[in-house]
């Protein structure tokens, strides 16, 4: 097998890069201007030799304000709605904060979480809701033992090793 050729940017396409990556122009037009790459070559270019970034997709009061007026939401049904990740969802809600409140809380099946329901106004947020974790009923608290104040569980449990502790001269030679 030979060496993986590496196809090269020319200085015009830098150029093109240092322009338009940083900007809202959709990637898909940025490959377009440079052929000779793919969009994951350029995206490495950028990121790892330019030290570009993209800027992340926001969303606006005024869309979001619409939206949650229709209906309260979650950020995941939120993030959906607009394409965009939850945490892009997140900074507009911490950004507008004193606008909106936590509705109540809606148990996602997704692992048995909740997730806050959002909406427009300024209340007080819902309680969220306390995880309650099993307890296990075979459990005996050790202390109490010695307190005195429970009484130690009777019959052996588990393996049960009898040592004598007499020590004998000739077993220790």
């Amino acid at each position: 097998m030979g060496k993986k050729q590496r196809n090269e940017f020319t200085n015009r396409e830098v150029e093109i890069i240092r322009e338009h990556y940083p900007t809202r122009m959709p990637i898909e037009d940025i490959v377009a201007l440079m052929p000779r790459h793919t969009y994951d070559s350029i995206k490495q270019y950028a990121t790892r030799e330019l030290k570009l970034k993209r800027p992340g997709k926001a969303i606006t009061w005024d869309a979001l304000a619409l939206l949650l007026k229709v209906k309260p939401r979650t950020k995941t049904e939120i993030a959906a709605f607009f394409g965009v990740s939850t945490h892009c969802v997140g900074e507009a809600i911490k950004e507008h904060r004193k606008k909106v409140y936590i509705k109540t809380y809606e148990v996602v099946k997704v692992k048995g979480r909740s997730s806050a329901v959002w909406t427009l106004g300024n209340l007080p947020d819902a309680p969220a809701p306390g995880r309650r974790r099993p307890r296990s009923r075979n459990r005996v608290n050790p202390f109490l033992a010695a307190a005195g104040m429970a009484q130690i569980p009777a019959g052996a449990t588990g393996r049960v090793y009898k040592q004598a502790m007499d020590v004998e001269n000739e077993a220790v030679a």
